[in-house]
């Protein structure tokens, strides 16, 4: 059986025992949601180690036989665990039309309390069952170039993942208000003494404002008093701007991770 080494990969798998079919092998894991077929990061091959010259076929294969085919599935997403962040021989996927996917896995023991806000906000632990719909139309206006109504379908799913996780005890969600509206949510989920962050958004018209940074903040503060944990995780786009906001509150990259994207 594969031996994890990325904490990355290790929160990961938090959420995928709830909700998918996690199938162990020698060099790779299966992670198959039936749910969920069209949440891309819920279906996916993970591997021990960076793609050689040769798996471009190989690990296609074994993607259609343990993940599926269209009309099911219509991606193929490949994960390997190297912290080091080593790309190995992608040019073959990056040919076929792949995207390559670079993350940083930032962590962080003991928070550092950020300016506040420009304006009033508040920050509270979300009642997810019954505020959910606004949590999914939230996400479904930042989706970015996500098909609108299959990226709706998508979160429906999700969220009723995130749900069992948070009757289950394993989580919570959180969200901003400004004047009663919600700007900003993110959920929190744990085991052991590690705590993940999920799905962090800011409605486009109130970000800069300092409200992302408290709602991190606070939500971090609640997950270390409250479950039990000894440090917060959070991932983030290498070549995104959030990854900077997450440094200035005490996060630090211990990690990096790739993957190879096709839809």
């Amino acid at each position: 059986m594969m031996k994890i080494q990325s904490l990355g990969i290790k929160t990961d798998l938090i959420f995928h025992n709830f909700e998918a079919e996690v199938s162990h092998f020698d060099n790779f894991i299966a992670v198959k949601t039936r749910t969920n077929p069209s949440f891309r990061w819920g279906n996916y091959l993970i591997f021990d180690s960076p793609p050689k010259k040769a798996d471009f076929k190989i690990w296609q294969k074994l993607f259609i036989k343990h993940i599926g085919q269209p009309p099911e599935i219509n991606h193929f997403l490949f994960a390997w665990d190297n912290p080091r962040g080593e790309l190995g021989e992608i040019d073959d996927f990056i040919k076929a039309g792949y995207k390559l996917e670079s993350d940083i896995v930032q962590t962080s023991s003991e928070l550092i309390k950020p300016k506040i806000a420009k304006i009033d906000i508040e920050l509270r632990l979300l009642d997810f069952k019954k505020e959910l719909q606004a949590v999914i139309e939230n996400h479904v206006l930042v989706r970015g170039d996500e098909e609108e109504i299959a990226y709706r379908e998508f979160w429906q799913n999700n969220a009723k993942s995130y749900l069992k996780m948070i009757e289950a005890g394993a989580g919570q969600w959180f969200g901003a208000f400004v004047d009663d509206k919600l700007v900003a949510d993110m959920g929190l989920f744990f085991k052991d003494d590690v705590a993940r962050y999920q799905a962090v958004i800011t409605l486009p018209e109130f970000q800069n404002l300092g409200i992302a940074s408290n709602l991190l903040y606070y939500v971090g503060q609640y997950g270390l008093e409250n479950f039990g944990v000894k440090y917060l995780l959070i991932v983030a786009d290498q070549n995104y701007h959030a990854k900077d906001i997450y440094r200035k509150l005490g996060f630090s990259g211990s990690e990096q991770s790739h993957a190879l994207d096709w839809h």
